[in-house]
């Protein structure tokens, strides 16, 4: 029952999902700009022992260099997984409660017939972030947005710095005052991918 569930409430966020552009592949949902570039959300399935279906949410950003830096298959499709940038969407606000508890991750459905109150409320959520994501997909608004301080994921902010060329704070930031050689695989994907622009 809980996949038949969790699959009704992918096609109902589905359908709303698709009128700001996104693209459903079963319960992943992408929308790209020409560069490559994604905002993906997804719905991730939640164990329960209580007879419902429980599902986690996730929003992401990706930067199409970061993501052909992978080398997956041309088949490959990215998920939430990958982002530069990652959140999950909860219920409810963060509160302070005397048992430590404060929030809950899980989206909960009793069952087939709540599915669409359950999305209602998740859509109305995801709108209070989509909008600010969607204008990443617009590298000059992704640039005003870091020199604003918004967050928006280091790794986003270090592939971005790199398409400025290899400067001399992007190597900081990467190797600290070690060689290049001894960075991670990713840092040192960013410094060559620095060096494409080169001027």
């Amino acid at each position: 029952m809980a996949r038949a569930v969790l699959g009704t409430c992918a096609r109902l966020l589905g359908e709303r999902l698709a009128a700001l552009g996104f693209e459903a592949d079963g319960a992943v949902f992408r929308r790209y700009n020409p560069g490559g570039d994604v905002v993906i959300v997804d719905l991730q399935p939640h164990r329960s022992f209580l007879g419902d279906t429980q599902f986690l949410v996730n929003l992401a950003f990706l930067l199409d260099p970061a993501w052909r830096h992978y080398g997956f298959p041309p088949e490959k499709r990215p998920d939430t997984s990958h982002g530069t940038w990652w959140e999950r969407v909860n219920p409810t606000d963060w509160e302070d409660h005397d048992d430590g508890e404060g929030f809950v991750e899980q989206w909960v459905v009793a069952g087939e017939a709540d599915c669409a109150t359950v999305v209602e409320r998740l859509f109305a959520r995801l709108g209070e972030r989509l909008p600010v994501v969607l204008d990443w997909l617009d590298r000059d608004r992704l640039r005003q947005a870091v020199a604003e301080g918004t967050p928006v994921g280091y790794a986003t902010e270090l592939w971005l710095m790199a398409e400025d060329g290899p400067s001399d704070r992007l190597r900081a930031e990467l190797f600290d005052s070690g060689p290049p050689e001894d960075g991670s695989d990713v840092d040192r994907a960013i410094w060559a991918y620095a060096h494409r622009f080169s001027r």
